[in-house]
């Protein structure tokens, strides 16, 4: 069997099976526009009552909109936002816009193919700005439930959320398949030969 062959296939592997890169930066719709299923491979929920939906705000760390909470058609800021991933995720990443208590501001709860796997909390940053949230030690997220601190949201006015980050975790029955053909090819291949 020709080693350059080999390489090449298992090249071709390593490139299809890798994870897809998806930005959320909530640009690209007007202020107060609602989201719900707008991006491939994520829906955006809320508490019953509640909507996310986009809000105008700049800062060092968005450009234009970030997503809020909106309930009864009033912005508020200050409750859950849920996303539910259609396929694990792996390298989340977002900003946290102006948690400005200095106590706990924010909890997320992980779930992780389907099962939740626990919560944790982010403190804020005790006066203005916006926080970087790094979820990437965590691999295969399915769900995250973000919920505002009564900290945050009885005296500082809740949490905006942006630029959220994340890998689509490839399939392994279609990155399976892919291998065991381009084996099954290499093998016909030499053969012939």
């Amino acid at each position: 069997m020709n080693i350059s062959k080999v390489a090449l296939c298992f090249g071709a592997v390593a490139v299809l099976g890798s994870a897809h890169a998806t930005f959320i930066d909530f640009d690209n719709f007007a202020a107060g526009t609602i989201i719900t299923n707008q991006y491939a491979g994520v829906t955006f929920s809320s508490n019953a009552g509640s909507d996310n939906g986009t809000l105008a705000f700049s800062t060092a760390n968005t450009l234009s909109n970030i997503l809020c909470t909106y309930t009864s058609g009033q912005l508020d800021c200050v409750h859950d936002t849920i996303l539910d991933f259609a396929s694990p995720v792996n390298n989340l990443t977002f900003w946290a816009i102006e948690p400005n208590t200095a106590l706990n501001a924010a909890n997320f709860g992980i779930y992780q193919n389907g099962v939740f796997t626990g919560t944790f909390g982010m403190l804020g940053l005790g006066g203005g700005g916006n926080k970087f949230v790094n979820l990437s030690g965590f691999a295969n997220i399915t769900k995250l439930h973000i919920t505002i601190d009564a900290n945050e949201a009885g005296s500082q006015g809740g949490i905006g959320w942006d630029s959220f980050r994340f890998d689509a975790v490839p399939e392994p029955a279609s990155f399976t398949a892919f291998l065991f053909g381009g084996i099954a090819l290499l093998g016909r291949k030499s053969r012939k030969a």
